[in-house]
Order: structure tokens, then sequence, then C-alpha cells
């Protein structure tokens, strides 16, 4: 038995709310999927040893991707956001390539000048203070050394 036409509810209305609810129940599986796709390559990352860069890298990376995916899915309207919401993940993603590009900067960085070198470049040394600092380095290393070797002399001679 069907309703009288006044009280049938309008077919795109009805459409519109179960195509909501489908499509926030599939974002809802989607990122879950993600999340265990996630967390299986986290597992088998971990099963090598990583040097600390490696490790940050990797965590920052996956959190990017997460943001990045909860972003999508939110545009797709699979997940119930504002577009307030939405424009803050788009900054913490914007934040998240940052950070991933300075610690991948830093790492050239000590490729081509050595740890202290990359640390006293992000420290806003340019290059000829870097040179600079490291010739009074030089100069007060060579000054310990001869020190060391008079007092070494000394020893001995007293020794004798």
């Amino acid at each position: 038995m069907s309703k009288p036409v006044e009280d049938r509810q309008d077919v795109n209305e009805i459409n519109n709310v179960y195509g909501k609810k489908h499509k926030q129940i599939k974002g809802s599986f989607d990122l879950t999927a993600f999340d265990q796709a996630q967390k299986a390559a986290a597992e088998e990352f971990e099963v090598v040893k990583r040097s600390e860069y490696e490790i940050t890298l990797f965590k920052l990376k996956a959190e990017r991707d997460r943001w990045q995916k909860q972003v999508e899915l939110a545009k797709e309207g699979a997940i119930d956001w504002s577009a307030a919401q939405i424009k803050e993940a788009e900054a913490m993603i914007q934040k998240l390539t940052r950070e991933i590009n300075d610690a991948s900067n830093f790492i050239n960085l000590m490729a081509d000048k050595g740890f202290g070198g990359a640390l006293l470049t992000k420290l806003g040394f340019n290059d000829e203070q870097i040179e600079a600092l490291s010739e009074a380095v030089s100069v007060v290393i060579d000054n310990i050394k001869a020190i060391a070797d008079a007092e070494a002399e000394a020893a001995e001679a007293d020794a004798e």
C-alpha cells in the first residue's frame, strides 16, 4: 500500500540523504583502509634499522599523506568537514611539506659542508664566516696540541 502523494518524500531528497550517508560510509572505509596500509608500511619500514633522519622523514611523510587523504575525502563529501577544517588541514600539509624539505635540505648541506658546516649554515652563518671560524678553531687546536706536547716533553725530562 503506497502513501498518499502529499505524504511522499521527494525522490531527489531521498537520494541526497542516502547518497551523502553512502559517501560518508565509503569515506570512513577508505580512511580505515588507508590507515591500515600506512600501519603495514610502518611495520615493514621498522624491520630494517634506520637512522633518525630516515625515521623522522618517514613519520613526517606518513602524517602529511594522511592529511592529504582526509582533505581529498572531505572535498568529495566523504568526510563531513567544513571549509575552515579543510583550510586548516591544507595549512598542516604545507607545514609538513616544509618540514620534509627542511630535513632533506639539511642532509644535503651535511653532504656538502659536513655536520658543523651544515649546522652553522642553518644558524645563519655564510661561507666566509664558516671558513673564518674553521681557521680560528684550527689555530686553537694547534695551540692546544703544542701545549700538550710541551707538557709531555717536560714530564719526560723530569722523569729522566
